[in-house]
This record gives C-alpha cells, structure tokens and sequence, in this order.
C-alpha cells in the first residue's frame, strides 16, 4: 500500500511529515485558499531554493529565482492533484510535488545558463584527464571546471564533439549525468544510472574523455 511504501522508504520524521501535508492538501481540496499549503511547505522551498543557488552560483543564479517557480509549482500539482482525486494514484501530494521541483529547477537551470554557459559546463568533463581522478568518491571541483574551459570552447563546441564521438551508451549516460549533476560523486551516478559501483563510472568516464580529447584536438 502507499502509505507503508511511504513509512518504509523514508524516516519516520519525513514519512509524518509527508502525511501532514497530505492532510492540509486534502483540507484545501474544493477551495481557491492554498495559503496553509504553502505556510506548510515553506521550509521546504526555501531549502531547495538555497541549496540549487549555491550549487549554480558561479552562474549568478539566486534562491529568490528558484523560490518564486516552486511557490507557482505548489499552486499548478495541488490543481493537477485535486483534479486525481478518486483516481489510485502512486504517490502522496508531497513526494508529487518534489519530482516535479527538480524537473522545473533543471529547464530553469537550462533556460538561464544559455548554450555557452552549457558547453562549459561540459567542458569539465574532458579536462585534463592526464590527471584523472583515483577517488570515485571525489566530485568534480570548482578547479576542474575552469581548468581546460576556454580552451574547449575556443577549438570546437563539446556539443559537436559529443555528435562526433563515438561513445557507448554508458559513457554518454556517465558524460549527460555530470553535466546535468555537476556535483555529484562517481558512487552518486553509479547509484544513480543503475552501474555496479563508482569504479565503474570512473572507466567509463575516462574512455569518454579520451574519445573526446581526440576530436577536439584535431
């Protein structure tokens, strides 16, 4: 049932307050007033707002941008929500709500950084792996991103290396990941690609770079 999936995949904390929100989403059903949904999620936005601000920083993108498309997501799920009343749906108004933050967080992320900003956002991802990293749990750093930037951009676009290279799925898979999770460590993708452990994403990584490396230097 939903509610032991619920009590069986979250902590105890969470898993009540997932139900809490249910309660205040069901008392605002049939009514314009969502204020107690959104008095009760505020916690919530905030901190997803601070923490994809800090994340995208370097790109000047503030928790105010972030809060103001998941305030007007709360409002669009709980309409979408009330509209599936008495269907047997999978999830709880709240988990609903989280996937649909970080869909929106990511097209916003998209929208504002522009194909430039994008391309060097990759850029990481082939740089420098004369060097490459022995720990699969080290992220890549502020360091990586800037150190072979401009010099991928200036020779050829990582958009038109990538149509070029001839990378596996699994290496696509690793190479779109890090882009899309910058932060992220090898077991964090691993885990998240459905790939046995973060070594794995490490071989798979460096294969990708050097078929990379090789379009962009000729």
């Amino acid at each position: 049932m939903k509610l032991e999936r619920v009590y069986i995949r979250n902590s105890r904390s969470k898993a009540d307050f997932i139900m809490r929100v249910e309660e205040v989403a069901d008392a605002c059903y049939g009514t314009d007033e969502l204020r107690p949904l959104f008095d009760i999620l505020t916690v919530t936005i905030e901190g997803k707002a601070a923490k994809y601000a800090r994340r995208w920083k370097r790109y000047r993108l503030e928790p105010e941008d972030f809060e103001s498309i998941f305030y007007e997501s709360v409002w669009t799920v709980a309409f979408q929500y009330f509209d599936m009343r008495g269907w047997d749906t999978d999830f709880y108004y709240y988990e609903t709500l989280l996937l649909v933050l970080d869909r929106r967080a990511v097209d916003y992320i998209r929208k504002m950084t522009g194909p430039a900003e994008a391309l060097s956002r990759l850029a990481v991802l082939v740089a420098d792996m004369s060097e490459p990293k022995s720990d699969p749990k080290r992220p890549v750093t502020k360091t990586d991103v800037q150190r072979l930037e401009n010099e991928v951009i200036d020779r050829v676009t990582l958009a038109d290396a990538l149509r070029r290279a001839d990378l596996t799925e699994t290496e696509r898979a690793v190479i779109v990941y890090m882009y899309t999770e910058p932060d992220v460590s090898y077991r964090e993708i691993a885990a998240a690609i459905g790939l046995g452990h973060g070594e794995t994403v490490r071989r798979a990584f460096g294969k990708a770079a050097g078929k990379l490396r090789t379009i962009i230097s000729e």
